[in-house]
């Protein structure tokens, strides 16, 4: 008898001990599979001296390695290459996301997947207020439920039709009538970062990265509203701004936040001083902003969640060199 209950005392004592060791055990190798999947990844991004020279001939051969060359080499034109290139994109979303935590992916599948559902309502609406041929975009919308967007004419049709379904119904006939598409756009932009700050605002690494990418948003999108003669309280109602330190910021005349920014990046000035398109400058001094700045949180934290996110930005970026490159064959 006393022998069973020393058994069952014992059974249950390594119960105790083993079930949480295993939980661990499992839970650690998982950590460890999705971190040398990422450092794997990492070790075949170009560095940003290789891609600013990446169509120099001693760079061939290692382009030649890439998943790029294909696609550059054989699309026939460039929506074919678009497409493709797009498709690689979600491809790679879609494998990061499929080995990293679930402690990430909420905000992943917001900063990837609502993200690009965003842009491409933002090409229809632009394509239906100018008048554009919308057959081109046929082949771009990979998001079913906006498709049968294609079909109207009119941008309040597209208003009336997504608040019936329910589907980005907090966008205002009244803000596009004041405003127009410009007003829709950033009304989408404040709704991306809602739902982004919720998947972000109870894990400090997440939150981290949040503001990087909404204080660049907030300079870039501020500096476009006033080159189109918006007002300080337009802007500021726009962006629905509350932070005391965001409105006070923003208030800084375009001349004199540019004249901030570039003081603090050489590159930027360097850029702005040969004549390069302002804009382009600005939207690549805040694309590498936000990778440079991941690349730090990154050091710091080698076996974060960041690393699953700087892959990502990073093979945006990549991405976008390809789209320069296809523009220059």
């Amino acid at each position: 008898m006393k022998f069973i209950i020393s058994f069952g005392v014992g059974f249950v004592i390594s119960l105790i001990i083993g079930i949480p060791f295993i939980y661990w055990s499992i839970k650690k190798g998982k950590i460890v599979y999705a971190d040398s999947r990422i450092r794997a990844k990492i070790g075949k991004l170009f560095s940003e001296n290789e891609l600013k020279n990446i169509l120099d001939s001693n760079m061939l051969p290692k382009l030649q390695k890439t998943r790029y060359w294909h696609i550059l080499q054989f699309s026939e034109n460039r929506t074919e290459f678009e497409k493709t290139i797009e498709n690689l994109l979600d491809k790679e979303y879609n494998t990061i996301h499929s080995f990293s935590s679930d402690t990430i992916k909420p905000f992943l599948d917001i900063y990837f997947k609502l993200k690009q559902k965003i842009k491409e309502l933002k090409l229809i609406l632009n394509c239906v207020e100018n008048n554009r041929n919308k057959k081109f975009l046929a082949g771009i919308i990979k998001n079913k439920s906006l498709v049968g967007l294609l079909k109207f004419d009119y941008v309040e049709d597209i208003i009336n039709h997504l608040k019936k379904n329910k589907e980005f119904d907090f966008l205002d006939p009244v803000i596009y009538s004041k405003f127009g598409v410009l007003g829709l756009e950033t009304s989408l932009d404040n709704h991306y970062f809602k739902c982004l700050y919720k998947s972000v605002k109870n894990n400090k690494n997440l939150y981290s990265l949040y503001k990087i990418i909404r204080t660049n948003y907030l300079i870039r999108t501020s500096l476009r509203l006033k080159n189109y003669n918006f007002s300080e309280s337009e802007i500021i109602d726009l962006l629905n701004l509350k932070n005391k330190k965001e409105i006070n910021f923003l208030k800084k005349d375009k001349n004199v936040l540019i004249k901030e920014l570039s003081e603090k990046n050489n590159e930027l000035r360097q850029n702005i001083i040969s004549g390069k398109n302002q804009t382009e400058a600005l939207q690549d001094y805040f694309n590498k902003s936000v990778i440079n700045r991941t690349k730090k949180l990154r050091l710091k934290k080698p076996y974060s969640i960041i690393s699953s996110f700087y892959v990502l930005v990073k093979t945006i970026e990549e991405i976008n060199y390809m789209k320069r490159i296809w523009v220059l064959k």
